[in-house]
């Protein structure tokens, strides 16, 4: 199970990578003057990594 666990922790953090570079990216792109929207999908994501770290594995 722990390792199921990690596996889906390692998927999240690695999506997250990915919406990270490209909201970079986009930053780079962009005219600075504005501040930038929000991504939702990143949002949710955070908060989902969060909470998924918050929980301590348990002792096997």
């Amino acid at each position: 199970m722990r390792q199921a666990n990690r596996h889906r922790l390692f998927k999240l953090q690695h999506k997250s990578a990915h919406i990270r570079r490209n909201f970079y990216f986009r930053c780079e792109q962009q005219d600075t003057s504005e501040p930038l929207a929000k991504i939702e999908e990143f949002e949710k994501l955070k908060s989902v990594l969060l909470e998924h770290t918050k929980v301590p594995l348990k002792a096997s």
